[in-house]
């Protein structure tokens, strides 16, 4: 038998239940969004270095990290964007990805990302950080997502925000093993 006082507990006991899950569920769907973007930048790391590693410009690294760091970019802010359905939505990134890469179509009529500021982006704006560097013998990529805001719904000025660690890669310096001349790799500094 229910005492006079219990009649509504029920319902207010489900919603605290309901609300504590929810809190877990989204929590845990931002640490997959930040582990997600950990991942690409990885990826986006190991795409630089295997650029600076075949002797491409600075550029053309800048270039292959973005397009690989595509997916954790944040909003895509290109005038043509791809159509709703899926299928073309995929092929036609691709092939704006390889018109990027090919002719350098960035800004506003070509590929264009929230995270793709230049080097003039204020402290607190998100971007994506790219850094190469050539060693003797080994090459370094680096990508880091700056400034990704922790609820992306919100207004990004009020919205804190979290630098994704993103990663380093280093490899062997294949242009500097193969793009030597016969001279050079012998020692002699003449013909």
């Amino acid at each position: 038998m229910r005492k006079h006082g219990e009649r509504g507990a029920t319902i207010v006991e489900t919603m605290m239940a309901i609300a504590v899950l929810m809190f877990i569920f989204f929590g845990m769907y931002r640490i997959f969004d930040f582990t997600v973007a950990n991942m690409i930048c990885e990826y986006s790391s190991f795409y630089a270095a295997k650029s600076w590693a075949l002797g491409y410009r600075p550029a053309t690294t800048r270039r292959a990290a973005r397009v690989a760091a595509m997916p954790a970019s944040g909003r895509d802010l290109s005038v043509i964007r791809p159509p709703n359905n899926l299928n073309s939505m995929q092929s036609d990134s691709a092939a704006r990805a390889k018109d990027y890469m090919q002719f350098d179509r960035a800004g506003v009529y070509g590929v264009n990302f929230e995270y793709w500021g230049e080097q003039d982006v204020s402290p607190n704006q998100p971007h994506l950080s790219i850094y190469g560097e050539t060693g003797s013998d080994k090459v370094t990529g680096v990508v880091r997502i700056l400034n990704k805001p922790l609820w992306p719904y919100e207004t990004r000025k009020k919205a804190p925000t979290v630098n994704v660690a993103g990663a380093t890669t280093q490899m062997i310096n294949y242009s500097d093993n193969y793009l030597v001349s016969d001279n050079d790799a012998q020692g002699n500094g003449s013909l």
